[in-house]
């Protein structure tokens, strides 16, 4: 940031020098603001670089399609319940279970309904496997992407979401700053001398705090520790406490996961070969297709 100018009527002149703008920008700030920024008094505005700008706003686009998947999924389900309709597949959406939603005939609005929905989901699934492609070939060769993947309910998708959202670690002091820029610290009201902890704030990264309950569902089935930690909070305030105390605990890890450049003290080092295998071969499918196109 430089300032250009002096005070003049109670305006001054300033001039932000924004990474990846192109050019300064330039504003004409009121007398308050202007004394406030000349002595040093206004707290610095975290603004990603243009880089992290394009990853955020590609798997943000990634993310949309993926609730838009579950809504399309969820409005099939609907119509099945509507008519009683069962099926004795594990996937509904898989090869077999698509072939027989096809195979439908409901009443004419709807047959249409379903048949639409049916064209709208492939679509989804398309643009999501497009996209799914370009976000794992940024990955593999990121490190930090593969330090989060050593935390359990973390594979690449979402390790490339937590580093978009979450910056530079470096911004935050603490990890109880991350917490918070989360959304993810409980609510505090103070009466007298009583101090009463609530629900979430949900007052902060929503992007953010959605990848971490996603992968907090996970974690809390595959990693012993948090395993126990949800059984027992689980059991006292309810499944949805728990997975938001876990989400808390996996942040948690994250910020010193990526603040102290090391691997998850818990890893499980097959899972991670997983991971890695499964991030290479998408990689690989993607470049062998691209070449068998060519030619």
């Amino acid at each position: 940031m430089k300032h250009l100018g002096e005070l003049d009527e109670g305006k001054l002149h300033v001039q932000f020098d924004v990474e990846g703008a192109g050019e300064a920008l330039s504003f004409t700030l009121p007398r308050t603001l202007a004394y406030l920024l000349r002595g040093d008094l206004v707290a610095e505005s975290y603004v990603p670089n243009r880089k992290n700008r394009d990853r955020r706003t590609f798997v943000r686009h990634c993310a949309s399609l993926l609730k838009m998947r579950v809504e399309v999924k969820n409005r099939i389900h609907a119509l099945l319940d509507k008519y009683g309709l069962s099926y004795d597949f594990t996937d509904l959406f898989s090869k077999e279970g698509l072939e027989w939603l096809h195979s439908l005939n409901l009443p004419a609005s709807d047959d249409h309904i379903l048949k639409s929905n049916l064209q709208i989901l492939q679509t989804l699934n398309e643009e999501i496997r497009n996209a799914d492609i370009q976000i794992a070939k940024d990955a593999v060769d990121m490190e930090q992407a593969k330090l989060l993947m050593t935390m359990p309910g973390v594979d690449y998708y979402s390790a490339m979401l937590l580093l978009a959202e979450i910056g530079d670690i470096k911004r935050f002091s603490s990890p109880k700053k991350l917490v918070a820029y989360a959304g993810l610290a409980p609510g505090m009201r103070s009466s007298a001398e009583k101090t009463v902890r609530g629900h979430i704030t949900k007052e902060g990264n929503k992007h953010l705090r959605w990848i971490l309950v996603e992968a907090a569902q996970h974690a809390s089935r595959y990693d012993p520790k948090l395993q126990s930690f949800y059984n027992r909070v689980s059991a006292r305030r309810g499944r949805h406490r728990a997975i938001v105390g876990v989400a808390r605990k996996l942040l948690v890890s994250i910020y010193h996961v990526l603040n102290r450049n090391e691997t998850y003290h818990g890893q499980r080092h097959e899972l991670l070969e997983r991971k890695i295998r499964n991030l290479q071969r998408i990689v690989d499918s993607s470049l062998q297709s691209k070449r068998d196109n060519q030619t």
